[in-house]
């Protein structure tokens, strides 16, 4: 896959902290490809990288991941197996599939959903690059914006005084 982006800007818009993301597939073209895509918006972070659900699950229950992007096929742990420990880890987690498995309807992206995925996305052909490209930024800042609204706001610990 090789797709050409525009220079990012250096610092999120808005003052908004970044979306901090996990990118999850044991292809490490795969991998650095969809970076390429989110770090091109200044609002995405990539902080994590995984190989296999074991490895995206230890980075969840390390903290300070917003959203998890995964793939279904891998070695030692799959994505359909990881994703019910990812939400185990962290209730609040929004976690899009993407695989070639998960074409609109096909019974891995309804598995997938059935298991708490928040999206499916089908992985490019590479006529489809520019489009999927949209399309990832779309859903990692919709569902990074859906985990930030419902997020619980930290418990004020505040005393009167006598």
């Amino acid at each position: 896959m090789t797709l050409e982006l525009p220079e990012a800007p250096a610092t999120a818009s808005g003052g908004a902290a970044p979306l901090r993301v996990l990118l999850c597939d044991d292809s490490a073209v795969i991998r650095a490809a969809m970076a390429r895509i989110l770090h091109a918006d200044p609002g995405i972070q990539v902080v994590a990288r995984a190989r296999h659900g074991e490895e995206a699950v230890a980075a969840i229950r390390r903290g300070g991941i917003d959203l998890a992007v995964i793939d279904i096929e891998m070695p030692v742990m799959d994505g359909l197996t990881a994703l019910p420990l990812l939400l185990q880890a962290d209730p609040g987690l929004r976690v899009i599939v993407c695989s070639t498995l998960t074409t609109k309807g096909a019974a891995a992206a309804m598995e997938a959903m059935r298991r708490g995925a928040a999206d499916c996305l089908p992985k490019p052909s590479s006529d489809e690059e520019a489009a999927f490209a949209a399309e990832l930024v779309a859903l990692v800042k919709g569902h990074g914006a859906l985990r930030r609204r419902s997020a619980p706001t930290p418990a004020l610990n505040m005393q009167v005084a006598p």
